[in-house]
């Protein structure tokens, strides 16, 4: 039988918003197995003030982590991952086990880089959303506040820019929606 992993991955910044635009607005059905945050559960700790744009890009998602976890996933087989421990922020992973049996043949794989070309063989749906510049600083400073704001484009704005001009641009996916 040949069985592919349905996949959709969600490159977005404010995963509530995004989940009620698809749910709410496009009318997609929530029948998902599990939503995988690359961003949160899949990151990895760096000195990014050392590290070029483009390091940051390909170094802040452990996507070889995160490819095991699906590829079990396309096999129907139970995995599991130990995500980032946010509250430590020092590298370590959580004392917590996220634990992933299969249910239905859709699993929703959200985060900025997780699109990333050598995940492509496991994705059947790779989708972007995108917000305007202010758009998208108006949510992360309503969410997070200002000094996060500052913070994030500081590191972060220049990493999503080499990945979206260079690895994967708008053209790679098969759908991109404007929000």
């Amino acid at each position: 039988m040949d069985f592919k992993l349905e996949l959709v991955a969600i490159p977005v910044t404010d995963v509530d918003r995004a989940k009620a635009f698809y749910i709410d607005r496009v009318g997609f059905i929530a029948d998902h197995d599990h939503v995988v945050s690359a961003d949160l559960d899949f990151y990895r700790h760096a000195n990014w003030d050392e590290l070029s744009d483009a390091d940051r890009a390909d170094l802040c998602i452990d996507w070889r982590a995160q490819r095991d976890v699906l590829a079990a996933v396309a096999n129907q087989q139970t995995t599991g991952w130990q995500p980032y421990d946010w509250d430590a922020d020092d590298g370590r992973l959580s004392v917590e086990w996220t634990e992933h049996q299969p249910k239905y043949a859709v699993v929703v794989l959200e985060g900025t880089f997780s699109a990333r070309p050598e995940m492509h063989d496991l994705l059947t749906l790779k989708v972007l959303l995108t917000a305007e510049p202010s758009q998208q600083r108006e949510r992360i400073i309503e969410r997070e506040g200002t000094d996060h704001w500052r913070s994030w484009a500081h590191m972060w704005m220049g990493a999503e820019d080499h990945y979206f001009s260079r690895i994967m641009p708008p053209e790679k996916f098969d759908l991109v929606i404007s929000n």
